[in-house]
């Protein structure tokens, strides 16, 4: 599959990253990985200056979308590092494809009430396959913000509150800002 140029993952893009197991392999989807993989990801997020606005772990896939909240945030890296560490998590002989599939949100999709719609399909994708009645029952599924542990995507008020949390970390980071030649991103192209 082709993929756009890096330049469309880097900064403030919103990406909807669809990561699959070889083969469709199932069975390795358990609390304990549930556990590993919030871990994991909150590492990468936070290296690499990026929020989860949502993520749902399928049994054979997982589902994530993220938000650059930086100039410096590069979502490629993010996903490779990532990548390289759920591989590690996962039992003998169960690994990620390759290359994952995504979609860069264009302007339209990153409009708020589209982003909560969006961000609404992917937790409802257990109840899409039958797995559970409602999004809410599905027990891997959440969202991840350094500094936001109880952000929820059922709850009643995400929508108003993904965005808070959003345009407050960006301007943060803004007010924070340190040339991108001295960000993790610049570190990481050059060794």
């Amino acid at each position: 599959m082709k993929r756009l140029s890096k330049a469309w993952y880097c900064g403030h893009a919103f990406v909807h990253w669809n990561m699959t197991i070889v083969d469709r392999r199932t069975g390795w989807l358990t609390p304990e990985f549930h556990v590993a993989f919030r871990e994991m990801q909150f590492h990468a997020l936070a290296r690499h200056g990026i929020m989860c606005l949502v993520y749902c772990l399928m049994p054979d896939h997982l589902h994530l979308l993220w938000a650059g909240l930086e100039q410096g945030s590069d979502q490629d890296l993010a996903a490779r590092f990532f990548r390289r560490f759920v591989n590690r998590a996962l039992p003998e002989g169960v690994e990620l494809q390759r290359q994952p599939w995504d979609v860069v949100l264009r302007e339209a999709d990153r409009e708020r009430g589209a982003l909560t719609k969006t961000a609404f399909y992917i937790a409802e994708n257990p109840v899409r396959k039958n797995l559970v009645a409602d999004a809410r029952d599905w027990v891997y599924r959440g969202a991840q913000a350094a500094g936001y542990p109880a952000l929820d995507v059922c709850d009643a008020d995400y929508g108003e509150k993904i965005w808070k949390i959003y345009d407050r970390e960006v301007n943060r980071r803004r007010a924070n800002a340190r040339p991108e030649s001295e960000g993790i991103a610049a570190v990481e192209r050059n060794s």
